[in-house]
């Protein structure tokens, strides 16, 4: 708005641009660990440089592709966000378990 001035509007678009790029760099101040065991090991098995869950940023997420196998992983529940960042999984196994509705 120009009532407000051209300084003002330059750093409203200056905000929101660090903003968006400071954003998806981290998955979380925890990374995956507040994620449910079974899912964030086995996330962290598709990671090979990695080995602490509070390293998994959301790059490290996205850059998992094909399946992931957590068949017979003994998984009772699934919190919301646990597949959060996964965005090229093609498919998700996850049968053989007792997870409740």
């Amino acid at each position: 708005m120009m009532a407000n001035g051209p300084g003002l509007h330059s750093s409203t678009t200056l905000l929101i641009a660090v903003f968006l790029l400071t954003i998806p760099l981290v998955a979380s101040a925890e990374g995956i660990c507040a994620r449910t065991g079974q899912i964030a090991e086995a996330i962290l098995g598709r990671l090979p440089d990695i080995d602490d869950c509070g390293q998994v940023t959301m790059e490290h997420l996205a850059a998992i592709q094909g399946t992931l196998d957590l068949r017979r992983s003994d998984i009772e529940s699934i919190k919301l966000g646990d597949f959060g960042g996964l965005v090229n999984l093609t498919h998700l196994l996850i049968d053989q378990n007792q997870i409740e509705a």
